[in-house]
């Protein structure tokens, strides 16, 4: 597997999530085997999801974890363990792309080593707050997409 997002969950209704999963699903020119989510559950109080049901709405690979609850750092940090992919992108239950071709985006700037870990907080092509990191973990803000998203 080529991309993983992983995306705690404390008290998110399943709407909520949907249309994360949602926004990825839409996605063009994506081939659905090379990505996957994990879904990580923090603690016990976490809600219950339709796990089965979304195994077979979704065209991608999800993956449910239950972590102890320790906070939304530590549930992170299961879920980048459990991951199997080459790369990851951390989301927010509640994040979405707003841009059918975002993946196939981040896709392109992955095959030219642009990329290594994403931190996702908006859209892409329109990236405001993307927060990328090179090989040795340094971040650095992507200007020179927003510069190009105007």
């Amino acid at each position: 597997m080529k991309l993983e997002f992983l995306i705690p969950h404390y008290k998110e209704s399943a709407e909520v999530i949907e249309s994360l999963l949602d926004s990825i699903a839409i996605q063009q020119n994506i081939d659905f085997n090379q990505i996957g989510a994990i879904i990580a559950y923090d603690g016990g109080e976490a809600l219950k999801l339709p796990q089965t049901e979304w195994d077979t709405k979704y065209p991608f690979q999800i993956k449910h974890i239950h972590c102890e609850h320790n906070g939304v750092s530590a549930t992170r940090n299961a879920a980048l363990d459990a991951s199997t992919a080459e790369y990851v992108m951390f989301c927010d239950a509640d994040d979405m792309f707003y841009n059918a071709c975002g993946l196939y985006i981040i896709f392109r700037e992955i095959e030219n080593g642009g990329f290594v870990l994403l931190d996702y907080y908006t859209y892409l092509p329109y990236i405001n707050l993307c927060v990328c990191y090179d090989k040795l973990g340094n971040s650095k803000l992507a200007y020179e997409y927003n510069e190009k998203a105007g």
